[in-house]
Formats: C-alpha cells, structure tokens, sequence
C-alpha cells in the first residue's frame, strides 16, 4: 500500500509540474491577447527570397483605410525580370480574423527585430512581420529557433493569406530597363515606356549575339544607333520633354536617339524611355561616347 502511494503522489507531482509547465508556456499568449486585444492589425506580411537566380516572392495584407484592406502578392521570377504585383480588394474584417490567428498560434508579439536579420527560415518564407496601430510590431525569421507550434503557425497564417488572392486583381508591372555601357564604366539605365515600340526594341536587343551595339555621334546633343527592325509607334508617347536623358525614336530614320542634353520636340519623334535623375558626371560620359560598339542588355 505504502509503494502505491507512493506512486501515486509522483504520479500526482508530475502532473502538477506539467499544468504548471503549461500555464507557463500559455502566459505569453495570454499576455499577447492581453496587449493586442482592442489594436487593430495594420499589416502582415510574408516574404521568400533567395535562389540563385534571385526569385521573389511576399504576400501582404494591408489597411488602406478604416473600411478597407487589401491582398498585395509581388512575384519576381529572377533579378533581370520584372516584377509582378497584383492587388486584391480584400473585407477589412480579414484584419481582425488574422490577428486571432497570429495572437492564437502565441507566435512572439511582443518581439522586435531588424530587418538586417530576416533569413529564410523552415516555414515557406524569408520573414514574417506584423504591424499593429499602436506602434507595436513583430518579426521571427530563421536565426530564431522557433518551437514547433510557432513554425506550424506560421505555416497555417501564410496559407489563409494565400487563399485570399482570388478573384479580379488589379495588376501592376515594373517598366522594362535598357542599359548602355560607356567608354568610363558607366552604365546608362534607362526605364523605359510601356509601348509597343519598346518591345519591338527589346526583342531585337534579345537577338543580338553579342549584345554589341554601333553608336555614333549626331548634332552636339545626342547619341545614335539603328536596330534592324522597324518600330511601331502607334501607342508611343512623343518626346516633348525637351529633358536630357531621354531615349526616343525618330521614325522617319528609323534611328534610336540618347539625348544628353536637352532637345526641341519634332515630328516623329517619340519616347522611350529616360534615365532617372541625370547626374551631371553621366551627363558628360555619353557626351564623351566615341563612335563605335558598345555592350546593350535589358534590366527588369
């Protein structure tokens, strides 16, 4: 009789140690729901990125005002492509919905990190982050040794975000880049317009063996070459800036136009694209362009 009491009052102190062990473990969560319960979720957000080709991937759900919110889902297949973005409208009581979730799986609300810290972790994504209205926000990521509950929680959140990107979306594409290289290591970046005559350019940039282009001087204000196709301008805006930096065609030649100071508008002369924010040392490195061949690639 003695033995069995025995056993059971170790049976008895385990089981208290457990339900101690256990309501420890809940506090955080409790504290969580605690401190977040009347704050509203302004965003969440999910990233992955980090194969060799430079892939990207986030989904974020996000106010936009006090009646509603939005599903944003960017994509980028590789550094050189451009990316994606689609923009769901989404029921601002997603918000709330997903706050539960994230304050129920007791992922660490209360713990804040440097972005210098996010590295893709074991639970489908780079980072997870959440903003709050009173100022607070959270982040976990892979140097942080997540629990198991914690991983799965993320996991199971990610998945509701995902399954709120149906239907019509509204979709944005960053604008295609044309990039030159000079004599003085310069490259010339230019973003350009969404037209068909970009694309015809672009396509034929694609064709060339060995990405070398013949650029020749032209008047005391521009750089010229020729590519081998003829471009369609009908949804081509004219160049009417006048802004050194921009690249134009000019139809009646068939030439493709660098500016590197500023110019008049003239018939059949449309716009390609420009170079943000001209600096006056790139300025002076396409002026200093001799005739000759010269590297041409395509950025995003």
């Amino acid at each position: 009789m003695k033995k069995k009491a025995i056993i059971i009052v170790v049976i008895a102190a385990v089981l208290i140690i457990l339900a101690v062990a256990g309501g420890i473990y809940m506090i955080p969560g409790l504290l969580a729901n605690k401190k977040y319960e009347n704050v509203q979720l302004l965003s969440c957000r999910s990233s992955y990125g980090g194969d060799m080709n430079g892939s990207y991937r986030s989904i974020e759900l996000r106010k936009i005002s006090d009646t509603e919110a939005e599903l944003i889902v960017e994509e980028q297949e590789a550094v050189w492509t451009r990316k994606e973005t689609r923009k769901y409208p989404v029921n601002i009581a997603e918000l709330d919905h997903v706050k539960q979730m994230v304050l129920e799986k007791h992922l660490p609300a209360a713990e804040k990190r440097p972005m210098s810290e996010f590295f893709a972790y074991d639970a489908g994504s780079s980072s997870f982050s959440c903003w709050f209205e009173n100022g607070e926000s959270f982040s976990i990521s892979s140097n942080q040794e997540l629990k198991k509950n914690e991983t799965e929680g993320v996991r199971e959140v990610v998945a509701y975000l995902r399954s709120l990107a149906s239907g019509e979306a509204v979709v944005e594409v960053e604008p295609h880049e044309i990039r030159i290289s000079t004599n003085e290591g310069y490259t010339l970046m230019f973003q350009m317009n969404e037209c068909q005559a970009t694309d015809d350019l672009i396509a034929w940039i694609e064709t060339l063996d060995d990405a070398q282009v013949e650029i020749l001087d032209y008047s005391s204000n521009e750089k010229i070459f020729y590519p081998d196709v003829e471009l369609d301008v009908s949804d081509c805006p004219l160049a009417e800036s006048g802004e050194a930096g921009t690249l134009a065609y000019y139809a009646p030649w068939g030439d493709v136009v660098i500016f590197y100071d500023s110019f008049s508008p003239a018939t059949g002369l449309y716009e390609l694209g420009k170079i943000d924010d001209l600096y006056e040392t790139t300025r002076e490195a396409i002026a200093d362009m001799e005739p000759g061949e010269y590297w041409i690639g395509i950025g995003k």
